[in-house]
């Protein structure tokens, strides 16, 4: 009885490291000078959307979604990037943005809840600034999904940096 439960305790130890030992990848776009880490298997690409440039990735379960526009203006601030971002997309933000370096990065973040597309939305945001690129990234979830994906998203913003 002794070995069986212990046995037991090994494959759940095994099995639930298994889980959570699989190394996040690195979605990178030279082109762009920014990568950005990202957990196993999701879906990435790249497009251009009215001239702009991005990036976008979906979560193997199709709960989350990334988008990173990449904006060359030297003529704004990343304050302000950030406001055009929140104010383009009709959402509002939870609390006050926060300005940091980002990994390198000038960067102004922000968590915001609204609804697109008919769907109510939770997500971080971070626009950044790195020599003559400017970045706006959105790591989404649906509203209804937001505490199980909370950790993950603001990992996954908090990644964002220049490949050099």
């Amino acid at each position: 009885m002794k070995n069986s439960i212990s046995l037991l305790i090994l494959a759940f130890l095994f099995l639930t490291g298994a889980s959570y030992s699989q190394e996040w990848e690195t979605f990178e776009a030279t082109e762009y000078n920014v990568k950005i880490s990202l957990p196993p298997n999701w879906k990435t690409s790249t497009g251009s959307q009215d001239g702009i440039p991005y990036l976008e990735g979906i979560s193997a379960d199709e709960t989350m979604s990334l988008f990173i526009f990449v904006y060359k203006d030297a003529s704004i601030s990343t304050q302000e990037l950030l406001n055009n971002a929140v104010n383009d997309l009709g959402i509002a933000l939870e609390g006050e943005s926060a300005q940091e370096n980002l990994n390198g990065m000038d960067a102004w973040v922000a968590s915001a809840t609204g609804v697109i597309e008919g769907a109510e939305i939770d997500m971080f945001i971070a626009a950044a600034t790195y020599d003559e690129n400017n970045y706006v990234a959105y790591v989404f979830t649906a509203a209804a999904n937001a505490q199980k994906n909370v950790a993950t998203m603001n990992k996954i913003i908090d990644s964002l940096a220049p490949l050099k």
